[in-house]
């Protein structure tokens, strides 16, 4: 089984050994993409509604994550409960959610994260937590932010954990109430605002419930990171051309991190289709919006919010859904 490297609660001195954890102050770690079989349980819907239920928090508020995984057991029924949630110093990584040997867990993320970020960060592992069995043989697991950019709609165990944290971080209640009408970056900037949740996280959000086309674009110097797309953009056979788009300099683009949302009008411009889709009208234009800049473990990474016309037909359209398989680019570097 692979080692995670030493991970030391933020102000504890160094060489002092984590409840539970080896002898040198090491815990185990077993990818959650690479695990076997997990056993029977019940959908997320259910334990996502439970846990819900069990705080306090409307809605429309940001959620207590720390405080939600510390009464997780008691809510779902279980013995092995999550019994410390705190910042650490992690190095590259973001969370790490391990067993202390005495029967429960400890849950950390990176001290270095901003609140909103930690919040997805702990939401994830505690998915991890909620939907595994608590007789499961997995003992620890592991989150980088990178990794979330990059997960595909599938159903490997890291991408339900994803839409676990998205739906426990941003419900349906919320999400009616907040992305009403037409979405655009304003709308996206607010709701993210409101719930105190990364501004991609919320994109992707409202891009996996809404009607409209619309593409959401991360990108590291012109190059395509990885794409997104609703389904009517996905299903009217539209896709980003990785190869040909060129380096955006939006005017007055934002410079803002996950955590700091300005209460500024983002900046729009019409920009031809040609620019963003290898099949596109000559005389076609969409809606760019620039949404600012998203800090990854490799750098820092451009977000864009591409808005299509209703009647906005690629000439060679693709019918099939989710998409997200095909739209991430195989260069991130990162493994889902």
């Amino acid at each position: 089984m692979k080692q995670l490297q030493r991970v030391r609660p933020a102000g504890t001195a160094p060489g002092i050994a984590l409840p539970g954890a080896g002898a040198h102050g090491w815990a185990p770690h077993l990818d959650l993409a690479l695990a076997g079989d997990e056993p029977a349980r019940p959908p997320c819907f259910p334990i996502i509604a439970a846990l819900r239920a069990g705080c306090a928090t409307p809605p429309t508020a940001p959620l207590d994550v720390g405080a939600l995984a510390l009464g997780a057991a008691a809510v779902l029924g279980r013995r092995d409960p999550i019994v410390s949630v705190q910042a650490a110093e992690l190095g590259d990584i973001d969370g790490v959610l391990y067993r202390t040997g005495a029967g429960g867990w400890t849950l950390l993320h990176r001290a270095a994260l901003g609140s909103s970020e930690a919040r997805f960060v702990q939401a994830w592992l505690l998915a991890c937590y909620a939907m595994r069995g608590e007789h499961a043989d997995t003992d620890a697991f592991e989150c980088r932010q990178d990794g979330l950019y990059s997960l595909a709609d599938d159903d490997s165990p890291a991408a339900r954990a994803y839409s676990f944290a998205a739906r426990l971080t941003m419900p349906a209640a919320a999400c009616h109430l907040g992305l009403t009408g037409h979405v655009d970056g304003d709308v996206l900037i607010a709701f993210a605002s409101q719930l105190q949740v990364p501004l991609l996280h919320a994109a992707r959000r409202w891009l996996a419930r809404t009607a409209q086309k619309a593409v959401l674009v991360l990108d590291e110097a012109g190059t395509v990171r990885a794409s997104w797309l609703s389904e009517t953009a996905c299903s009217a056979g539209w896709r980003v051309d990785a190869q040909a788009v060129p380096a955006r300099e939006a005017p007055g683009a934002m410079e803002t991190s996950n955590d700091v949302v300005p209460a500024v009008v983002v900046q729009e411009r019409r920009v031809a289709m040609s620019d963003w889709f290898a099949q596109a009208p000559a005389a076609g234009q969409l809606m760019e919006t620039s949404l600012g800049a998203v800090d990854g473990g490799e750098g820092r990474f451009g977000l864009t919010l591409l808005q299509l016309p209703c009647n906005a037909v690629c000439p060679q359209p693709r019918a099939f859904w989710p998409q997200y398989r095909a739209c991430v680019s195989a260069n991130t570097g990162v493994s889902a």
